[in-house]
């Protein structure tokens, strides 16, 4: 009976393990898609980063990341 709990306790972490993992993925997925959008709204119509930041509507708790991955891509 220990042994089953312990092991029913232990596949309750890993999926928890797994479902944080799989939701920082998309968090990161999103804030780089949102990054590329930015970059190319700048491109094409020559606008500043803010100005990009506001018409693909970063949500603020985002802005930090999101500004970082455009860094990274107009660097490279």
């Amino acid at each position: 009976m220990e042994v089953e709990h312990f092991t029913d306790w232990g596949l309750e972490i890993r999926q928890d393990a797994y479902d944080e993992g799989l939701a920082d993925g998309k968090a990161e997925g999103k804030a780089e898609g949102m990054a590329m959008a930015v970059v190319r709204i700048t491109e094409k119509i020559g606008c500043s980063i803010d100005e990009a930041f506001d018409i693909v509507n970063i949500p603020d708790n985002m802005k930090d990341v999101v500004f970082r991955l455009v860094n990274e891509l107009l660097n490279n």
